[in-house]
């Protein structure tokens, strides 16, 4: 699934939406980072919170004139994501996102290098761990800016 913009808290639509050219192959929801030939990249294993440069709006291989829309989040900005299954998520908790290459990246149940915290569920969302989704913000730490 990847992460998918549900709404903005206060109301209104994502800030700031970006393109920029794909540098690697990633689908729609898929967080991306921003590479040194200014291109975007799926993030892989070993990237923090630093390295999340946006959501990718469409897949790799949908860009028009080269280029790829990218949602930069901000903090009031909520997604719908996958999660780790049959996991009961505690709203305010922070959790990490699976980042495996080899899957789509989801909120798992690890806490270990927090990049969201659960928020509260919307009319129509219920049930989250039974479903396997949750509601999201992205944060940061290590004195970058708080999303939370």
């Amino acid at each position: 699934m990847g992460f998918f913009h549900a709404y903005r808290a206060g109301g209104g639509e994502p800030a700031i939406v970006e393109s920029a050219v794909s540098g690697s192959a990633f689908s729609r929801g898929d967080l991306v980072l921003a590479d040194v030939g200014s291109t975007a990249s799926k993030i892989g294993p070993n990237a923090d919170e630093a390295d999340i440069y946006g959501v990718a709006l469409a897949d790799s291989d949908q860009s028009i004139n080269a280029l790829i829309p990218i949602l930069l989040p901000d903090m009031s900005d909520v997604f719908l994501s996958d999660s780790t299954a049959g996991t009961a998520f505690v709203i305010g908790a922070e959790h990490d996102v699976d980042l495996s290459t080899a899957s789509r990246h989801q909120v798992t149940d690890s806490a270990n290098t927090p990049r969201v915290v659960i928020v509260k569920a919307t009319d129509g969302v219920l049930g989250q761990s039974t479903d396997s989704r949750v509601l999201c913000k992205f944060i940061a730490h290590s004195g970058l800016i708080d999303l939370s």
